[in-house]
């Protein structure tokens, strides 16, 4: 019975076999991009030393493996029985680290103590699932751009007219929420945030902007009437300048 093999370092190699590769196209020769790291990054800093080390581990690996010498067991019969390929233990944490900086504490990256060979990325879901229901709200401001929304509610008060009439963020989301068309509903207050925002009451030409709805709280049941109106036209087109207003 013949016999074939994909080891094209046995002596029995046949390059002309029925199991043999797709030539050069799959080439597993490497090595390398530069045989020389740098010895300075002009910076005597932790994160230059760790990241010439990194360089230079990874320089060492690549040129101590030009081919894959398990390449062969990826093709034929051999294919149908999973092996093992080749195992290199680089000398340093730092060849295979996704960035230089990873054992550097601070409250965001976490202790710098990684866990090496241990990747939190396989565990289920739960590892990163979150419940914001008895999160108290801050002062942070909106973290979503107002294109994401289909309109906007200022709500009445006071005191918050005056707070988001001073924020800046404010002040740019109902801007840019204006010049996309959306629709608004603005109650009591509310006027003294599109006034600070230099929103105008009108459409160009004078005539009222049928997807600016403002009212006072007690008119609240014709203004949302209006609103719903404003929402369901999805954008106030007749907004539109060629150059914005605002």
């Amino acid at each position: 019975m013949a016999t074939h093999t994909n080891d094209r370092h046995d002596p029995a190699f046949d390059p002309n076999g029925p199991y043999d590769g797709a030539g050069s196209i799959l080439s597993t020769v490497g090595g390398p991009s530069d045989p020389n790291p740098p010895e300075s990054l002009g910076a005597d800093t932790p994160e230059s030393e760790r990241l010439l080390e990194k360089v230079g581990e990874n320089a060492e690996l690549a040129g101590g493996r030009r081919y894959n010498a398990t390449k062969g067991l990826e093709y034929g019969l051999a294919a149908y029985a999973p092996h093992r390929g080749e195992v290199v233990h680089p000398d340093t944490p730092l060849a295979t680290a996704s960035t230089t900086t990873e054992d550097i504490a601070s409250r965001k990256v976490g202790d710098g103590q990684p866990d090496i060979g241990d990747n939190p990325l396989n565990r289920p879901l739960d590892r990163v699932r979150v419940d914001d229901g008895k999160r108290e709200l801050t002062n942070q401001g909106v973290k979503v751009p107002s294109v994401m929304y289909d309109a906007v509610v200022v709500a009445p008060g006071e005191a918050s007219a005056t707070a988001l009439a001073r924020d800046g963020r404010a002040l740019e989301f109902v801007r840019d929420a204006y010049r996309h068309d959306k629709p608004f509903l603005v109650l009591g207050a509310g006027r003294r945030l599109l006034a600070a925002a230099g929103i105008p009451a009108a459409l160009p030409g004078g005539e009222p902007d049928p997807g600016l709805v403002v009212a006072d709280p007690a008119g609240l049941a014709a203004a949302l009437a209006a609103f719903r109106r404003a929402v369901a036209g999805h954008r106030v087109y007749v907004r539109e300048t060629e150059t914005p207003r605002v």
